[in-house]
């Protein structure tokens, strides 16, 4: 609908049927219309008793596990690299790290993340401490 406009498309009631008989009676007109423009293969929400496989659970813990070792950088001890004086500076924390330098975490965050090679603003290299 959003592809080909609103007003390209029309809503009809086929038939009033009760809830319990939902599922069944859209299969009917699934295969008696074969609705062109359905995703769907069959009647019925796409996440109404879905279950995802092993491996797609596997591969979604992971993101996410990946997700929330991206977030936990934010608190790892970061060492600034000034290349105008020479001088590196350790800190506990990319917030501590952005507060000394006048710039937003996020700036920090996102060019470790990067794993950015050039330096911010062409003076400063930011890593992670182990």
């Amino acid at each position: 609908m959003l592809k080909y406009g609103y007003s390209n498309f029309s809503l009809e009631i086929l038939e009033y049927c009760p809830a319990s008989e939902l599922f069944i009676r859209e299969k009917y007109y699934f295969k008696l219309l074969n609705p062109e423009y359905n995703i769907a293969l069959e009647p019925g929400s796409s996440m109404l008793g879905r279950r995802h496989s092993e491996e797609t659970r596997a591969n979604l813990l992971a993101l996410n596990l990946g997700i929330r070792q991206k977030k936990c950088v934010c608190s790892a001890k970061i060492q600034v690299t000034d290349l105008e004086t020479n001088k590196k500076t350790d800190y506990y924390s990319m917030s501590e790290a952005a507060k000394a330098l006048d710039v937003h975490r996020k700036i920090i965050s996102q060019y470790i993340s990067k794993k950015q090679q050039t330096p911010y603003k062409g003076r400063y290299i930011f890593s992670v401490i182990s």
